[in-house]
């Protein structure tokens, strides 16, 4: 588990931060992000924990 603090708040990522690792490695090697490095990461995040930055 992940944890910090921020601004006097407690923070966890470990779920979002899991989904997004599991959802990269299942698209390892995909030709739809080719040159396209920060469009993986932004995707691997927000795809894999249902939200849209």
């Amino acid at each position: 588990m992940l944890t910090k603090t921020w601004g006097g708040c407690y923070l966890k990522f470990d779920k979002e931060i899991e989904n997004a690792i599991a959802w990269a490695i299942n698209y390892l090697n995909s030709e739809d992000y080719q040159l396209r490095c920060l469009g993986f990461v932004e995707d691997a995040y927000e795809r894999s924990n249902g939200i849209e930055m």
